[in-house]
Parts: C-alpha cells; sequence; structure tokens
C-alpha cells in the first residue's frame, strides 16, 4: 500500500486537501486491514449519550457521548479503551490502544469496572486497498503514529490539532 505501512491502531490525519468537505479535520485509526480497510473515525462526537444506546448503564455513564465512528454500519457499537482494562474480545493494538466490540463488556461497566480511557464509538469506514492507497498517494491522509494517551486523554475536538502540533514537533526535533 503505497510507500506507508497501514497497521491496526495506526492514525490517519486528514490532510488540508479535504478541508470543506465531510473529511475536514479527522483523525481516522484503522482495526482491520485485510483485503479491505475498516477504520473508526475517533475525534468527532455525536450529540448523543450512551444512554440513547440502550444499554441501561448506571446515571454516572449515561451522558458519556457516542463518538461517530463512520457512515458504514452507524448501529454497530465499539469500545475504543486503555489497555489497562481488556475482555476476551479485545483486540489490542501497538500504540496501547484496545477495541472492544463485545457489547457484553459493557457489563463491567455497571459494577465500576472501566478503563482509564474510553470511548464508545458507533459505526466504521471502509476503504479497499486500492482507493486508500490512491488517497495516500494524493495525500489526502498522513499516516501518524500515536500512543494511548495521545489518542484518548486529549478531549475530541482539540486532537486534530494536537496531532499536527505533534508532528510540527518531530519534525523541528529532528533537524534542530
Amino acid at each position: 500500500m503505497s510507500n506507508y505501512k497501514i497497521v491496526p491502531g495506526s492514525v490517519l490525519l486528514s490532510s488540508t486537501k479535504l478541508d470543506g468537505s465531510a473529511w475536514h479535520r479527522t483523525l481516522v485509526m484503522p482495526v482491520s486491514v485485510a483485503s479491505r480497510i475498516t477504520a473508526i473515525i475517533i475525534n468527532q462526537v455525536s450529540t448523543v449519550g450512551v444512554d440513547a444506546l440502550g444499554f441501561d448503564l448506571p446515571f454516572n455513564y449515561a451522558d458519556e457521548p457516542v463518538y461517530l465512528g463512520g457512515p458504514v454500519k452507524p448501529r454497530d457499537v465499539r469500545l475504543m479503551h486503555s489497555l489497562d482494562w481488556e475482555t476476551d474480545a479485545t483486540s489490542a493494538f501497538y500504540n496501547g490502544v484496545g477495541i472492544t466490540s463485545d457489547t457484553n463488556a459493557i457489563d463491567l461497566f455497571k459494577i465500576h469496572q472501566v478503563p482509564s480511557y474510553y470511548r464508545f464509538i458507533a459505526g466504521s469506514v471502509w476503504w479497499s486497498q486500492e482507493r486508500l492507497a490512491e488517497e495516500l498517494k494524493q495525500k489526502l491522509w498522513i499516516p501518524v503514529s500515536m500512543n494511548c494517551e495521545s489518542i484518548l486523554a486529549v478531549p475530541a475536538g482539540d486532537q486534530w490539532e494536537f496531532v499536527v502540533s505533534e508532528l510540527t514537533k518531530r519534525s523541528v526535533d529532528k533537524y534542530f
């Protein structure tokens, strides 16, 4: 795939070439790389809380936002989280982030066993290998490597700018 090795857990930063589109200032994390690449948008908050998903969580979780993971299968809910918390259904990535799609794991929230960082994400994005390779070639997306704290500890509305700032710092550090 182009000159970049896209792996689950890497992050794709939308370039300014996507300004004015639905992908403006978007961060996307691939969660599965095969003939089709499945990814989730990680920095777009919806207008609904977790209570709208019908998980019957304790009141202190009801207002947790649901993130818009993408337009494909918008009712599929995943939990993106730090790896201090895992279930048998967790996919762990190199950057300290896990994705758990087993909604039975939500029962752990009912007894207040929760990860340090987490986001409920509904929906996903799909690309063919060829399509993403072409979009990378056109420099619509910039692959970056970020750790869990960088991804989950920064508020969603600030993440795109945070990643750009981190890339700028890395570039400056590389040359000075």
